[in-house]
């Protein structure tokens, strides 16, 4: 009988079934990359959605000395952060839309500071005159309407002082002068200025809310 050689078999048997690891690792690795990218998008998400890192905590507000104005306006940026607070997402002309539609001012001005502050620069709306009430002063709008009571220290600028020689009730929001007269002491004023060079204007008196009877009132 022929004697088989098995040599060759037993070679071959050990190659085909030799254990290759290098796909496996590869593949380990690729899961493990994927998986640490995952991680880091979730951490990315929670930072800038939930975290408080990006909530704006600071609020500057500069360009006045009217605390009332300086309180008003802080008040109404609050109340628009209390839904949009992300530093990220605040959209400054949003911002600034909400709170022209709720206080007077001439000027806004918004600055985003990273990573959550805000800084607002203002000026006030220049009123149209102010108006003594005894010993009280309030701004008058260009519209006739009471803005506000003021103390003569919060005042930021040069205007034409009016009282009545009665005295009357004055209400902050309410419509104290109708536009005519309003229209009068601006005009008055700005005429004055030009044919004057000594005398300055100190008070007008009027004899009613109409402003049919005037009288003016100079440092001289």
């Amino acid at each position: 009988m022929r004697k088989r050689d098995y040599s060759n078999h037993l070679q071959h048997f050990g190659v085909a079934h030799k254990v290759d690891k290098k796909p496996k690792t590869k593949k380990a690795k690729k899961i493990f990359r994927l998986v640490l990218i995952l991680v880091i998008i979730i951490l990315i998400i929670f930072i800038v959605f939930k975290s408080s890192f990006f909530k704006i905590k600071i609020i500057t507000i500069s360009g006045t000395i009217n605390s009332q104005l300086i309180d008003e306006t802080e008040r109404n940026i609050k109340g628009y952060l209390a839904d949009h607070s992300n530093y990220l997402f605040l959209n400054k002309n949003k911002l600034k839309e909400y709170i022209d539609e709720r206080v007077q001012l001439e000027k806004l001005d918004i600055n985003k500071v990273f990573p959550n502050k805000l800084e607002i620069d203002i000026s006030p709306e220049i009123p149209a005159m102010l108006w003594q009430e005894d010993q009280e002063y309030f701004l008058i709008d260009s519209e006739g309407v009471v803005e506000t009571q003021i103390n003569l220290s919060q005042l930021e600028w040069e205007l034409p002082t009016v009282t009545l020689a009665t005295t009357t009730r004055v209400l902050v929001g309410e419509k104290l002068v109708n536009d005519n007269f309003i229209n009068f002491i601006k005009e008055f004023n700005q005429e004055f200025k030009k044919i004057s060079f000594d005398l300055n204007l100190e008070k007008y008196i009027i004899s009613d809310l109409e402003g049919r009877e005037v009288k003016v009132y100079t440092n001289q």
